[in-house]
């Protein structure tokens, strides 16, 4: 489509294009995919904590303080058992030491509430009460439901940058050199500003209740950039320029 002086440095500007227009796209792929699986895997770690803690028999005690919380200077066997099935269920997912890599009772903190951090604690004294197991296992239950849905998001996420990779790829490969007639200038800026258009609709519709942004900033932080589409889109628009 271009004129060049070279064919060997038209295929290598094009093959470099490429590389480097879809090198945003590649790794997000990447990305989103390594997050898919270690979501799966701790949404599955945690459905497994829910039937481990459901199969716990309660202590049954006269409360004398909290409505929650009973107490005894013995401790609890039940919330050893419940500690035992977190550190075997969700502490043993492949990711957990290099994702996490904080001690039980810190884990459970935050994953499930300090309050049932604190009950866990050994030197708590709190005992497995019927008003404790059910906190625990509403929580689990949460811990669940928020992966599910984040996965959901994350599979939707690589549906729509595998579209639009496939809509660059077919821009790329009507590409000979840097420069594009004059007459197909305009066809190529709309294009490529429906890609942009497509990308935007997703995040402002396809991520349930994640803002877009924040959603982008969570999956893609990591790296120089945020949004890779946009990324990839303005890589290609100063690279090419229009022959006139």
């Amino acid at each position: 489509m271009a004129a060049v002086s070279d064919p060997d440095d038209s295929l290598l500007f094009v093959d470099s294009l490429r590389e480097y227009v879809l090198e945003p796209l590649i790794a997000a792929e990447s990305m989103a995919a390594r997050e898919h699986t270690e979501l799966t895997a701790e949404r599955d770690a945690f459905a497994a904590l829910r039937e481990r803690v459901e199969a716990v028999e309660p202590v049954q005690t006269v409360t004398t303080q909290s409505p929650s919380w009973s107490m005894s200077s013995s401790g609890s066997t039940a919330c050893a058992e419940v500690r035992t099935a977190y550190r075997e269920t969700v502490m043993t997912v492949d990711h957990y030491d290099e994702v996490y890599d904080e001690p039980l009772l810190q884990n459970v903190t935050a994953e499930l509430s300090p309050d049932i951090g604190g009950a866990l604690d050994p030197e708590s004294g709190v005992q497995f009460s019927p008003q404790v197991k059910r906190l625990v296992l509403a929580s689990v239950e949460d811990c669940v439901e928020r992966r599910t849905a984040l996965c959901e998001v994350v599979e939707r996420e690589l549906d729509a940058l595998a579209d639009q990779k496939r809509a660059l790829i077919d821009l790329l490969d009507e590409l000979d050199g840097c420069t594009i007639p004059e007459w197909y200038g305009e066809s190529f800026d709309a294009e490529l500003t429906a890609v942009m258009s497509a990308r935007q609709r997703h995040l402002q519709h396809g991520l349930q209740q994640f803002e877009g942004t924040e959603f982008c900033s969570y999956l893609y932080g990591d790296e120089g950039w945020t949004h890779p589409v946009l990324t990839a889109v303005a890589r290609l628009r100063e690279a090419v320029v229009t022959d006139e």
